[in-house]
């Protein structure tokens, strides 16, 4: 990666000439006023231009609706948010990556490697483009999903979602009778 000082040189130069040269102002408007607006012009545009020339610098997992394996009815996760990703052994969802440049903003994601620390309760499943990993419930158990993603400079980046395969309902009810005993 280069300087950062080059790279917030050319962003500036970029974004100065974005704006064109200085002109007079127009009739009626204030000299001061019109360099101040074109200076911040001048700033936000350098800005933008600095968080581009970066590339991403952070990556952020969205998730997708919850659906029945076999139907792709749509279903409720059993708990999301804050605590880890909670679904049933006959669920499944999407995690798509979004590159986010140093203003937050998205934008291209370079070379992403997907991992599951417990392929039995989430088997590694993901898209042809790289960009989304299917989550397919297995066995029940806890998983942690995470994709790494290699910058252009060669730093990686990365982010995680944990998971937990939780048995689906019941579907039969077993009795076994337990040996006949005298009342006491």
């Amino acid at each position: 990666m280069e300087d950062i000082s080059i790279l917030k040189g050319d962003a500036l130069a970029a974004a100065v000439h974005a704006h064109g040269r200085s002109r007079r102002p127009a009739r009626g408007e204030c000299g001061d006023e019109f360099d101040e607006r074109r200076d911040r012009a001048i700033i936000t545009s350098a800005a933008r231009f600095l968080a581009w020339l970066l590339g991403p610098q952070s990556i952020r997992l969205l998730v997708g609706p919850v659906t029945d394996q076999s139907t792709g009815a749509a279903a409720a996760p059993t708990t999301e948010g804050n605590a880890a990703m909670q679904i049933q052994d006959h669920q499944q969802f999407d995690l798509t990556v979004q590159a986010l440049d140093s203003e937050g903003q998205p934008t291209t994601a370079g070379t992403l490697t997907w991992t599951s620390d417990n392929e039995d309760a989430v088997p590694v499943n993901v898209s042809e483009d790289g960009a989304t990993f299917h989550v397919v419930a297995g066995n029940p158990g806890s998983a942690v999903v995470r994709v790494e993603m290699t910058k252009d400079d060669g730093e990686v980046i990365s982010a995680t979602e944990a998971i937990d395969v939780v048995p689906g309902g019941a579907a039969t009810i077993a009795i076994s009778e337990g040996p006949v005993t005298d009342q006491p």
